[in-house]
């Protein structure tokens, strides 16, 4: 066999297999940067979340805030007259809690 003979042969070899190989790199790198890709999609989602939950429990911690000091400012009698205004303003929903507020002391005493 001579050298032209074993190029062609050999040589063609040689070239096919460094394109298999080059390919499998392409297809394990995409494979491997679609991975990171949704893993940094969960992740960043995941953040969003528990930064939103610790958002809502701040402005509860201010609703309970604003729950206290209107207690230490207000008498029984303004709390009162606040109560009154809101009974007329909402009458169904009133109703309503009372009737809910009114099965838990129920429960709670038998």
């Amino acid at each position: 066999m001579d050298n032209q003979e074993y190029n062609t042969q050999y040589g063609n070899s040689t070239v096919n297999n460094s394109t298999t190989t080059t390919d499998t790199l392409q297809e394990t790198a995409e494979k491997v940067g679609n991975q990171v890709s949704d893993w940094s999609e969960k992740v960043s989602g995941r953040v969003g979340q528990v930064s939103s939950q610790l958002l809502d429990r701040i402005q509860n911690t201010k609703g309970i805030d604003k729950v206290a000091m209107y207690l230490r400012e207000k008498d029984s009698q303004e709390m009162i007259q606040d109560l009154q205004q809101v009974i007329r303003k909402h009458p169904g929903k009133s109703i309503l809690a009372g009737l809910a507020l009114g099965v838990l002391v129920g429960r709670v005493i038998r």
